[in-house]
């Protein structure tokens, strides 16, 4: 593929701009910085086993927790809109279809499948994705190794401190909007696990991943022009080309459509998640345990027997009680 690009046609592209190495490097500095706060929402979940914006409601309370929740709802459409166009491109590749709402369109129905089939099976989905992206991935900088000099993609510009902070800027922020979702996924841990393995795991696993990808993408960014068009202009079909083409460009798609899917069912059962019980689809699905029935109906009749009591005596059992009955009728 190399020598397709002459030298009179290798001009670059990047990361905002930026130079590779600069990129990179800023990269690094935003996950690591975003990482720490991604890795405390998960350490939180299995302790709280609630979704991460009902729990908010002890920090910001009932009518004060909308603020975040609108922002989150913003954040989950954004996420959303951007990876169902990557997977639509991808899905149009396969089918081999020029119209892109063909693509957003099967995407989104396979996304709907998924995310109402639940956790379970978004668990399994992660996991076929995790093994079929590290191959897809190993390939791919294989590929970027073997046909380009990356050496080259290296010390193209002089440093640029705007440049840089905009890469710690855009790692950071990715990772600080991965809060809802690790904090919506470990909650379904067992209780006691402990939050330093909680966080050790997120954060390892976040930012290690984080910044082998978007190293990648750095370096694929500041290749040369194919035709007059590079990595940004079209994302999908440009990694098509660095895999070669042909079968393996298509089964680079298709590891693109898994990948997505899975965060994308994500993104969709924990919006759902984050809606306040009663407004959900599927609230009127969820039928208490026999075990939170008895002990609501024991903590009315306690309530009943401390009524009876003078004020100075039941005003701390009532908030006991209180407490108890919530804990057990609270969205799950």
């Amino acid at each position: 593929m190399a020598a397709r690009h002459p030298d009179g046609d290798r001009e670059r592209g990047g990361v905002a701009g930026a130079e590779g190495l600069c990129a990179i490097t800023g990269l690094r500095v935003g996950n690591l910085v975003g990482g720490v706060v991604r890795a405390l929402h998960s350490a939180q979940g299995p302790r709280l086993g609630r979704p991460q914006m009902i729990s908010s409601r002890a920090q910001f309370g009932v009518f004060g927790a909308a603020v975040p929740l609108v922002l989150v709802i913003i954040m989950y459409l954004g996420f959303a809109a951007t990876g169902t166009v990557l997977a639509g491109q991808a899905v149009n590749q396969i089918v081999h279809v020029d119209a892109p709402v063909v693509g957003i369109v099967i995407f989104g129905v396979l996304t709907a499948i998924v995310a109402t089939l639940g956790y379970r099976y978004i668990h399994v989905l992660g996991r076929i994705a995790t093994v079929v992206g590290i191959l897809g991935f190993t390939y791919l900088v294989i590929r970027l190794v073997t046909n380009y000099d990356v050496g080259t993609l290296i010390g193209q510009k002089p440093f640029e401190a705007v440049t840089f902070l905009l890469a710690i800027s855009l790692a950071a922020g990715w990772q600080l909007t991965f809060g809802p979702y690790v904090a919506d996924y470990s909650r379904y841990l067992p209780q006691d696990t402990p939050e330093s393995t909680t966080f050790r795991s997120t954060f390892l696993g976040s930012v290690i991943g984080s910044q082998v990808s978007m190293t990648l993408g750095a370096l694929v960014a500041s290749l040369p022009l194919v035709n007059g068009k590079g990595f940004l202009d079209n994302q999908v079909g440009f990694l098509g080309e660095l895999a070669g083409g042909g079968l393996v460009a298509d089964l680079i798609y298709r590891v693109i459509v898994r990948g997505q899917l899975d965060g994308k069912g994500l993104n969709d059962y924990g919006g759902r998640r984050d809606l306040p019980p009663g407004s959900r689809p599927d609230s009127a699905q969820v039928l208490p345990h026999r075990r939170h029935r008895q002990s609501c109906v024991a903590a009315v009749l306690l309530s009943v027997r401390w009524r009876r009591r003078p004020r100075a005596h039941r005003q701390g059992p009532r908030v006991r009680v209180g407490v108890h009955c919530r804990s057990h009728s609270a969205g799950a």
